[in-house]
């Protein structure tokens, strides 16, 4: 599970946090600091999906509000 952890992490660094990338961590509520909205949703979805070779059922918000969130979503 860490290995999944650590490239969801690197992926939402690399996406969402161009120019100080050291703030978010795993447990960093990337809704309520302005990261991920609905349509970064739907990206944070593609990338897991196709990533993992999974199909992601029965979503909410509250799975992508952090990276050990969107990690528990690979197991489910």
């Amino acid at each position: 599970m860490e290995e999944e952890k650590q490239i969801i992490l690197e992926y939402v660094k690399r996406l969402f946090n161009e120019d100080d990338r050291a703030d978010i961590t795993d447990t960093t509520d990337l809704i309520s600091e302005g990261y991920i909205d609905s349509f970064n949703m739907v990206v944070m979805q593609v990338m897991i999906e196709k990533t993992f070779k999974i199909k992601l059922k029965n979503i909410t918000t509250e799975d992508f509000r952090t990276v050990d969130n969107m990690t528990k979503l690979i197991k489910r």
